[in-house]
């Protein structure tokens, strides 16, 4: 769902996975023998200013050394700083995480970190993956890429009256719709009563009588739900993903069965595993086969956006309702009226990028059969 990290350091995963301490242990000593090696022959003049940080690789690492004198160390001495990043990953060290709140959750516990100018909310460790992030000094601002990527929904929405979120996290996206549609009717269900309060104490979630938050499983929320959407975000996750039951054909099509005459999901996909996210993408065609695909650079999260008026059943295409440049066009023109923060045209001119090889022919995940009492 979210940017990865890798002890506070931002990182893209590569193919590998992430090692686990064995390799950690080996790695680390192999680049911290090399760093003493480096380090000793860089301080042997005494004097000279300490050489520039250089990558040395070791393993399935890429480990990030600096070397710099304290301000009153004796002359041939250092410090240094030994960072294991995974693989191709450049050696970009951001500001020290500080820990504003934690409390336990139903997914591992939830913490708020601050990181200069950024707020994130975390789940399980404070090197989690970011929910939801925020800026503390421009509150317009949309930091988390995934999220302007959300917001091209509202190209296939003509005039919407109501949205529904299931997985509010730090409320990110309602706050964007609420700032850019004032008179919309945000509807956002959480499962979690760790994760709303947080949201409420550190990333400014009012509720008013435009905007209700609901604590409750989000399946059975719109499984009961008597409301029609004009736009529906499925963002849950539950530590390692989408959330099972969020993820069936049977649920969709529930999704499906609550959109308003012209609405459109926007569903932000996330999987560790790549076959189960050929999965997820298999079986939101099966609901919404006409599907509009957008993947974000860092290539994290994959979103897809399906329409009503959609017949299920249909050979399922990634064909989106207008073309790249058309789409792109319209994007400009839609987030300058709505007076976005960003240029919603430069997501819009990726739709179909990194989405070339949807695999539709993966299976089709189903609720479980139900065992007579």
């Amino acid at each position: 769902r979210r940017s990865g990290r890798w002890r506070g350091v931002r990182w893209r995963p590569g193919r590998g996975a992430r090692p686990g301490p064995a390799a950690e242990l080996s790695a680390a000593r192999a680049v911290l023998a090399a760093a003493l090696a480096a380090l000793a022959a860089a301080c042997a003049c005494a004097g000279a200013p300490p050489p520039a940080p250089a990558p040395v690789t070791s393993g399935a690492y890429v480990a990030a050394v600096t070397a710099a004198p304290p301000a009153t160390a004796a002359p041939g001495t250092a410090s240094a700083k030994e960072l294991l990043l995974p693989p191709g990953t450049a050696a970009a060290v951001g500001p020290t995480p500080v820990v504003v709140h934690r409390a336990p959750g139903m997914f591992g516990e939830v913490l708020v970190v601050d990181e200069g100018d950024l707020r994130s909310l975390r789940f399980g460790d404070v090197d989690g993956d970011d929910q939801s992030t925020i800026s503390l000094s421009d509150p317009a601002a949309v930091p988390m890429e995934y999220v302007r990527y959300a917001a091209l929904g509202l190209l296939y929405v003509a005039h919407p009256k109501r949205a529904l979120v299931v997985g509010l996290g730090g409320g990110t996206f309602p706050a964007l719709l609420r700032r850019a549609l004032p008179d919309l009717r945000i509807d956002a269900v959480e499962i979690d009563p760790a994760v709303i309060d947080a949201a409420k104490k550190f990333f400014a979630v009012r509720e008013d009588a435009r905007y209700v938050i609901h604590l409750g499983d989000g399946r059975a929320f719109v499984e009961h739900a008597k409301t029609r959407w004009d736009l529906v975000l499925l963002d849950a996750y539950g530590g390692d993903g989408v959330p099972a039951p969020l993820a069936t054909r049977e649920f969709f099509a529930a999704v499906r069965a609550r959109l308003a005459p012209g609405g459109a999901v926007v569903a932000n996909l996330f999987s560790h595993d790549p076959a189960g996210e050929r999965s997820l993408v298999a079986t939101f065609a099966a609901v919404f086969p006409s599907i509009a695909c957008f993947r974000t650079p860092d290539r994290l999260n994959r979103v897809l956006i399906g329409r009503a008026d959609a017949k299920p059943g249909a050979p399922p295409t990634p064909a989106p309702t207008y073309d790249r440049d058309a789409l792109a066009a319209r994007a400009k023109d839609l987030g300058a009226r709505l007076k976005l923060s960003f240029d919603l045209a430069d997501p819009a001119a990726r739709v179909g990028t990194g989405c070339e090889a949807l695999d539709f022919t993966a299976p089709v995940l189903r609720d479980a059969p139900r065992v007579a009492p």
